[in-house]
């Protein structure tokens, strides 16, 4: 495993060699692991690459470029850590704000403020406001 695959799998900073050989005698089966999914993922990157060049879609030559070409926009559609932490940060906020909202009646009150000196009395404007809306 390279120390850039290190790098993205445990999403860690690695300077030199010996931070590796460090971590991975602490947890070797998870490093082991891990380099097991690395290698798997480049079968599967090899066999789709054979399966362009036996179809016909792509020349023996230009496979490796149209494959790097295919992961590249592949990896533009995967959320990156800023956009995970973005999603996570606007999911709490909306949880948040339905926490505050207790029912749906909620969502449609707004506060009023009643003015004596356009003719009404605010009694008179209750007992109206009641007749017209029985369920308030």
């Amino acid at each position: 495993m390279t120390p850039r695959q290190f790098e993205l799998l445990y999403k860690a900073k690695v300077e030199g060699t010996g931070q590796i050989k460090y971590i991975k005698d602490n947890d070797s089966n998870l490093f082991l692991d891990s380099r097991d999914i690395v290698r798997l993922m480049e079968e599967q990157r090899e066999a789709a690459r054979r399966r362009m060049i036996s179809s016909g879609k792509w020349t023996e030559a230009e496979s490796e470029d149209r494959m790097q070409d295919l992961l590249k926009e592949i990896s533009k559609e995967v959320p990156t850590d800023y956009d995970e932490k973005r999603m996570k940060r606007e999911f709490r906020n909306l949880l948040d704000l339905m926490t505050k909202v207790q029912n749906p009646q909620k969502l449609f009150e707004k506060e009023y403020h009643f003015d004596e000196g356009l003719g009404q009395s605010l009694k008179d404007h209750v007992e109206e406001l009641k007749a017209t809306f029985p369920d308030l």
